[in-house]
């Protein structure tokens, strides 16, 4: 599981603790819009790697932060140039670092009449991790117009090593930052069927769905019977319908273009995976809402029905696939609930009790729901 996902803030807001990891949004949609790259996919890994005699430096093994003398704008000026010169460019100039606590960089900077975002991963990070990192883009962006595209270097290669950081380069985009509305949602939901549906790809997904690491955590919390005893009522989602899927799709990784398409931004552990864990994602790491001024907990219903009204379609919701969706939800937050820091963790186990008690209300009201009705009827009817 990537360490540096929790940075793009899975439902911050929502979480009572004081000090909130990093901002809500991708990095690559920080506040301005995003960025999408160039190029066609479907070449051998040849095209995706570039050179080994690359320029590296050393690396502090104790953080994330290369040792690197690109500590200053000027130094960081210098070797982002470096970079946008390795991709054909005459010259780069850097406009916005973005995220300047963290131990990556990601730069909006003007490489001759194009503007560019520049994403450079620390050197501790593995190669997989920055091939799949590529792949994803090239294979939703450049192939799907999807997500933001990739830029390629003259020989073909998608990532350099430089100076302590892998760079790869996104062409930048211009849009808005989607809202949490019951109509965007219903278009999430859409976007994410579109996803699933994808077959023509293999690289697994950096996420990890294997519950048994969670077993271990937690051993000194009064919850910690009841804690392992929801992970025996999980499936394994190795073996639960693989697709194609993003890992922490929402508004906050979906952009708007200025065309009104909306795209797929963050695509870190993109890759084969379980759909329910996709699909379960934001019933109780978005649609649970905790004002931690005050500990109250609410729940957004009409985002739920929305999401899932987007994703089903005229398909009926049976009460097995959403028993899934929520099983799904429960591994997802649970694999959150240590990368906020120990303070945190009794905040969490609150807000995972109060999202799965949300499943049942959610039924009754799917139940009750109109279209609903008329998919049983229409079910019957053809029985």
């Amino acid at each position: 599981m990537n360490p540096e996902r929790i940075k793009n803030a899975k439902n911050a807001e929502n979480i009572k603790i004081d000090e909130i990891p990093e901002n809500r949004k991708s990095v690559e949609n920080a506040e301005i819009g995003e960025n999408v790259g160039t190029t066609e996919i479907g070449e051998s890994m040849k095209r995706m790697k570039c050179d080994e005699n690359v320029e590296t430096t050393e690396i502090d093994e104790k953080t994330e932060n290369p040792k690197t003398p690109e500590n200053t704008e000027a130094g960081l000026e210098r070797l982002l140039e470096s970079v946008i010169r390795g991709y054909g460019f005459s010259q780069g100039k850097l406009l916005e670092r973005f995220h300047r606590e963290s131990a990556r960089l990601v730069c909006k900077v003007a490489a001759d009449d194009k503007i560019l975002l520049v994403r450079g991963l620390p050197a501790t990070a593995s190669r997989e991790t920055v091939e799949g990192n590529v792949a994803a883009h090239e294979y939703l962006g450049n192939q799907r117009q999807m997500a933001p595209r990739i830029l390629h270097m003259p020989d073909g290669a998608g990532y350099v090593q430089k100076q302590g950081y892998w760079f790869y380069v996104l062409e930048y985009v211009e849009g808005e930052n989607v809202e949490e509305s019951v109509t965007d949602e219903r278009e999430l939901g859409r976007l994410l069927r579109k996803l699933h549906s994808l077959t023509d790809y293999a690289r697994p997904s950096g996420l990890s769905d294997d519950k048994t690491e969670f077993y271990g955590w937690f051993t000194e919390k009064e919850f910690k019977r009841e804690f392992d005893g929801i992970l025996d009522g999980l499936p394994d989602f190795r073996k639960r319908d693989r697709c194609f899927i993003h890992s922490d799709m929402g508004p906050h990784n979906s952009l708007r273009t200025p065309e009104g398409d909306m795209i797929l931004i963050d695509l870190d552990d993109a890759g084969i995976g379980s759909r329910y864990l996709d699909l379960g994602w934001p019933f109780i790491m978005q649609f649970v809402k905790h004002d931690r001024a005050t500990g109250k907990m609410d729940y957004r219903m009409d985002l739920a029905e929305a999401f899932l009204a987007g994703y089903y379609g005229e398909d009926e919701i049976t009460r097995q696939e959403l028993d899934l969706i929520w099983q799904g939800a429960v591994f997802m937050h649970i694999s959150y609930m240590n990368d906020y820091g120990p303070e945190a963790v009794d905040s969490l186990w609150k807000i995972l009790k109060f999202g799965m008690a949300q499943k049942e209300r959610l039924w009754r009201i799917l139940c009750n729901n109109p279209m609903h009705i008329r998919k049983q009827q229409r079910k019957r009817h053809m029985a």
